[in-house]
C-alpha cells in the first residue's frame, strides 16, 4: 500500500463532507498529518496562495475505503495462503458467512458516493455493529480470506492460569520418582511465590493443571519404566479365530480373594489361608478346559490342573505357558537331572514331550500378553464377593465383616469351595461370549478329542527323580520312610528312576530304563520285639531273595542242555508269538503282525527248533546236570519240510 498518497483540502472536504472550517481545525489539533515542508510544499490556488495537502492515512478509514475503491486501486498485501480443510467446521461455517457479508458491503462501496444507509442496514440484518463491518472489510483487503477467520479456539488446550515458568515449576516437582502429593508441590510453590512477591495459585488450580498433563507421562515419570510398560504402553488385540478348538491352551495362577478354613491347631485356633487357582484355558472356545485348587500353586498343580483338562477336553497341540519358576521347573523343561551315581541322557522324553504336546513361553514380565489374566478379571472377583470369607484383592477392599466371618467359623473349607468353583466354571462354560457369538461349551460340539488312557497319563505326570535301591529298600523323603517292594530285591545297589505323586508320597512308581518294574509302598519300620506278622513278613522276603538265587541258577543249566535249549527257544517263539522273516516257498513272504517282533538266527538252532516243534508241546523246562556242549541239530533236512514246520510253529 503507497501510505504517501495526499489530498488537497477540497478534496478532503468531498470525501467526508467536512466543512472547511471542520477541516482546518483538525489541522490545528493535530488529527491530520500535512505533507512535510508545509504550504510551500502544497500546490496553489486560485488566488495565488500555496494549499495545504493532507495525507490521506489520517483521514478516518472508511474514507481512505471510499478513496481506494474509487480510485480501483487495491491497497492490500498478497492475501495470506490458506487451507479451509484445517479450520474447525464451526469457523468455517462462520467464515462463508463473513465472506458473504464483505462482498455485499463492498458492492455499496464501489461508488464514490457513501452509501452509509445501505452500510448501516447490512450491519442491522446481520446483527453487527458498522464498526464490526469496517473491522471485517479491512482486514479481508490487508490479508483475503485469512483476515476474516474467527480467531477463537486459539488457545484451546493452554491452561491461561498459570505462567509458563510456575507450570513448568509444577511439572517438574510433580513428576519426581519419589511421588510427591498435591499438597507437597504448592507448599513447594507457594514458597517460591512468597519469596517473589508474586500470587501462589491455589491447590485446586494446581490440581487442574496437573490433569492436563499426559497420563502415559505421568506414570512413566513416578511409577518406572515397569508401570510405564503395564499401564500406558501401546498394547495390541490378538484374534484367535484362526485357531482350531482345543489347538492352543494358555494356563496361569491366581489368589482369590477369599479366605478359607483349615485345620485347628494346638492352641485351639482356627487357621485360615487364601486358596490359589491354576487354571487352563482354550483360546479358541475361551472354556476352562482344566483347573486345581489348592494352597500354594507349584508345578504339581499345574500338572493336575492339565490333567482334568487333558481327561475332559483331550490333548492340545500347543501350551502357552507363564515364564515363572513353576512353568519353567526341570519337570517341564526337559533339563537334564544329574546325581552322584546316574545322568539321565539327552534322551530321557520329558511329560510334554511324551504327549507330544509343543510349547510357547510368554514374553518376561509381560502378563496382559496371556488371555487368561482377562479371564480371572471378569470371571471370578464378582462371584467372590458373594461367598463367605470375601477379602478383596488387598487391605483397602477389606471388609468388616471378615473378622466376624473368621471369628465365628462361617468361612468355607477347601472341598465346599472347590464345589462351589466347579458350578461358578460350568455356569460360565453356558454363558453367551460377544467373541464367539455363542456359548464356550457350544464351541466343543462334533470336536474330535483325543483322550490318552488315564493311568498313562497319571504315570506321565508324576514328578521324577533318581533313587537309589538298599538292602532295606528306598530310601526317600527322610531318613524314616522306607519304600519296598519284592520286584527291587535283585535291584539293591543300583540307582532307578522313581515316579511320585506330592499329593501321596505313599506309593513310588518304579522304572528302570523307562521299563515300570513295581510300585512300592511305604514300609514301616519293625520293632525290636518282632510280632508274628513281621517274623513272617521278614521270612517272605528272604524267601524271595532266595528264589532269586535259584531261578538264576537253573537258567544255568540250560546252556550246558540241548533239548531243554531248544524247548526255550519254541516256548519264547510261541509266547511272543513272532514271525521268522524269511520268504515261504508256498506261500510266499511271510508278513509280520502290527507289534511284533524279528526272531534272529539263535545259534544256528533254527533247523532244531522245527524239528522240536515236530513232536508236540515243549515240556517245562527242568535243571540238568548233562555237559553236553550246545550243538546245532543234525537232523536230516530231508526228513521234513524246515519252512512248513517252522509256519506250523509261528502261526499255532
Amino acid at each position: 500500500m503507497n501510505d504517501d498518497r495526499y489530498l488537497t483540502i477540497d478534496e478532503v472536504m468531498r470525501w467526508t463532507a467536512w466543512s472547511r472550517a471542520t477541516v482546518y481545525r483538525r489541522l490545528a489539533e493535530g488529527d491530520l498529518a500535512v505533507k512535510p515542508g508545509g504550504p510551500a510544499g502544497g500546490q496553489s490556488s486560485g488566488n495565488g496562495k500555496a494549499q495545504s495537502l493532507i495525507r490521506l492515512a489520517s483521514l478516518p478509514s472508511d474514507v481512505q475505503l471510499r478513496y481506494w475503491h474509487a480510485q480501483q486501486v487495491i491497497p492490500t498485501a498478497e492475501p495470506e495462503s490458506l487451507n479451509l480443510a484445517e479450520v474447525p467446521d464451526q469457523a468455517r461455517a462462520e467464515t462463508q458467512q463473513r465472506i458473504s457479508l464483505v462482498h455485499r458491503a463492498l458492492a455499496m462501496l464501489d461508488g464514490i458516493e457513501r452509501n452509509p444507509k445501505g452500510l448501516a442496514m447490512l450491519a442491522i440484518e446481520a446483527g453487527l455493529s458498522v464498526a464490526t463491518l469496517y473491522r471485517w472489510i479491512k482486514a479481508y483487503r490487508a490479508r483475503g480470506v485469512a483476515g476474516i477467520v474467527p480467531q477463537y479456539g486459539k488457545n484451546k488446550g493452554k491452561f491461561l492460569a498459570l505462567s509458563d515458568a510456575l507450570q513448568a515449576i509444577i511439572s517438574q516437582e510433580y513428576l519426581r520418582p519419589e511421588r510427591p502429593s498435591v499438597t507437597d508441590v504448592h507448599r513447594t510453590v507457594w514458597a517460591l511465590c512468597e519469596e517473589i512477591r508474586q500470587p501462589a495459585p491455589s491447590v485446586a488450580t494446581i490440581n487442574r493443571f496437573l490433569a492436563t498433563i499426559p497420563r502415559p507421562l505421568v506414570i512413566a515419570q513416578r511409577l518406572g519404566p515397569k508401570a510405564y510398560r503395564a499401564q500406558a504402553e501401546p498394547k495390541i488385540r490378538r484374534d484367535y479365530a484362526d485357531l482350531a478348538v482345543g489347538e492352543m491352551w494358555v494356563g496361569d495362577h491366581r489368589e482369590l480373594d477369599l479366605f478359607v478354613k483349615g485345620a485347628v491347631d494346638a492352641n485351639g485356633k482356627l487357621k485360615v489361608f487364601r486358596p490359589w487357582l491354576t487354571a487352563w484355558v482354550d483360546l479358541r472356545s475361551r472354556a476352562c478346559v482344566g483347573w486345581h485348587l489348592d494352597l500354594v500353586p507349584n508345578s504339581h498343580t499345574i500338572a493336575l490342573a492339565m490333567r482334568a483338562g487333558i481327561l475332559r477336553f483331550g490333548l492340545p497341540q500347543r501350551l502357552y505357558m507363564d515364564n515363572g519358576k513353576d512353568y519353567t521347573a526341570n519337570f517341564w523343561g526337559g533339563k537334564s537331572l544329574k546325581s552322584r551315581s546316574v545322568e539321565m541322557d539327552a534322551d530321557t522324553r520329558t511329560v510334554l514331550a511324551q504327549l507330544h504336546v509343543g510349547v510357547t513361553h510368554a514374553q518376561p514380565y509381560t502378563p496382559w500378553a496371556k488371555a487368561i489374566e482377562s479371564w480371572f478379571g471378569h470371571t471370578f472377583p464378582s462371584w467372590e464377593r458373594t461367598l463367605k470369607g470375601w477379602c478383596g484383592r488387598d487391605n483397602k477392599e477389606r471388609p468388616e465383616k471378615l473378622a466376624g466371618e473368621i471369628a465365628s467359623g462361617q468361612l468355607l473349607t477347601l472341598d465346599e469351595l472347590r464345589a462351589a468353583l466347579t458350578d461358578r466354571i460350568e455356569r460360565y462354560h453356558d454363558t453367551e461370549h460377544s467373541a464367539l457369538n455363542g456359548t464356550p461349551r457350544q464351541q466343543w460340539q462334533g470336536v474330535q478329542k483325543c483322550i490318552p488312557d488315564p493311568r498313562a497319563l497319571d504315570v506321565v505326570l508324576m514328578k521324577h527323580k533318581p533313587a537309589k535301591v538298599y538292602q532295606d529298600g528306598i530310601r526317600l523323603f527322610g531318613l524314616t520312610n522306607r519304600y519296598w517292594h519284592e520286584a527291587l530285591i535283585p535291584l539293591q545297589g543300583r540307582t532307578i528312576e522313581i515316579r511320585y505323586d506330592p499329593a501321596n508320597i505313599g506309593e513310588l512308581v518304579c522304572f528302570v530304563d523307562r521299563n515300570f518294574v513295581c510300585t512300592a509302598r511305604q514300609d514301616k519300620a519293625f520293632s525290636m520285639s518282632l510280632t508274628e506278622q513281621e517274623r513272617k513278613e521278614l521270612v517272605k522276603r528272604r524267601r524271595a531273595a532266595r528264589q532269586i538265587l535259584t531261578d538264576y541258577r537253573q537258567t544255568q543249566t540250560i546252556a550246558h542242555d540241548q533239548e531243554q535249549a531248544l524247548d526255550l527257544v519254541v516256548n519264547d517263539i510261541r509266547r511272543s508269538k513272532v514271525y521268522v522273516l524269511k520268504s515261504n516257498p508256498v506261500s510266499g513272504p511271510v508278513n509280520p503282525e502290527p507289534g511284533g517282533g524279528v526272531v534272529p538266527t539263535i545259534l544256528g538252532t533254527e533247523r532244531a527248533a522245527a524239528a522240536r516243534a515236530s513232536q508236540g508241546p515243549a515240556a517245562p523246562l527242568r535243571p540238568t546236570g548233562s555237559r553236553t556242549g550246545l550243538r546245532p541239530s543234525s537232523a536230516d533236512p530231508g526228513d521234513q519240510d524246515h519252512d512248513a514246520i517252522m509256519d506250523q510253529l509261528l502261526n499255532g
